[in-house]
Formats: structure tokens, sequence, C-alpha cells
């Protein structure tokens, strides 16, 4: 359906020492996450397993300033002031990139994970590029906004694909999605 999604179950030799790690951050809202978002963390040797684990190169691996606004190496939480965040149908960017995400929480319902949708009026599996979105509705501005104010409503989504919340699961896949 347009959503190439990599699953490795198991990724950290040590997850349990990166759930401490997790735990043990300062956790603030950023108004362009869902969630609450820890500063990075980039252990030395992450880079290289990921990179061997999913037969790529991370070419964006941001490594320095603590105020650099990248999520790369964070870790998110749900925001406990707003229980609804975590349902809210969103997407990443920038959208050229890719996502990863490592699930560290152990015995998560079952239902929980990540989901990725289709705009149902639209047909949008993934936010297009600026340059096509007049195609699909309307002017490229409104149509991001349409389509991130009806992200509440699932009744405006279609659900395509759902990855289980496994610990220890990586999910790898395009950001835009």
């Amino acid at each position: 359906e347009g959503n190439v999604v990599r699953i490795v179950d198991g990724i950290y030799p040590n997850p349990w020492a990166i759930r401490e790690l997790a735990l043990a951050s300062q956790f603030l809202p950023r108004r362009d996450y869902v969630g609450l978002c820890s500063l990075r963390h980039q252990p030395p040797g992450v880079q290289g397993l990921i990179e061997r684990t999913f037969g790529c190169r991370a070419l964006a691996w941001e490594n320095d300033s603590e105020t650099d606004r990248r999520a790369n190496g964070a870790f998110f939480i749900p925001d406990p002031t707003d229980p609804a965040a975590a349902a809210r149908i969103h997407y990443d960017a920038p959208s050229a990139w890719m996502t990863l995400l490592v699930y560290l929480t152990p015995n998560v319902l079952p239902q929980s994970g990540t989901s990725f949708w289709r705009h149902r009026r639209t047909g949008l599996v993934a936010v297009p590029p600026c340059r096509a979105l007049s195609k699909h509705m309307c002017e490229p501005a409104q149509s991001v906004e349409t389509l991130l104010s009806e992200g509440g409503d699932r009744r405006h989504w279609q659900e395509l694909i759902r990855v289980e919340n496994m610990f220890n699961r990586a999910v790898l896949f395009a950001s835009a999605s």
C-alpha cells in the first residue's frame, strides 16, 4: 500500500540497560511531537548496530548539541496530561528520512503498537511532496493542516497495517507514513 515497514525483534543485545537509561531520562513536551520526549542518547555502537541490522547507512546521525531539534536517539513516552495524544494520527518529518523506533516497555496490551493509515477522502497513505498536495485536496499548507486536524478522528482514516508493540522490537519506516 505504499508503506515499507521493516521489523526486527531483539534489536538490542541488552535492552534492559537501554530501558533503564530511558526511565532515568528527563521528559519534556515538544510542540512538534506526540507525547513527551527526552534529550538524545546515542551510546557508542548504536549507529553501527542499526546500519548492520537494516543493511543501510545512517547518513544523518546527529551527535552534537543537546538542543538539536531532531529526535535521533531520543526516548518517547505518552503525555499523561493528554491521554488522547497517543491515539492521534500523525506523520514524522523530514519526509525524506526513515523513522526507527524500538519498543522498550515489556508486557504491554496486545493492541498497542504502531499503525499505518490511509486517509479515506484523499487515499493518501503518506504526506506527499508539496507540489503533489493540490492534486489531492487544495493548497499545500491547507491540505496538511486538514489532514492533521482530522488525525484525532478515526472516521476519516482506514488502518492498513498495525505493528504490535513487543519488547525490544525495532520498526523502520518512511517518516512521512
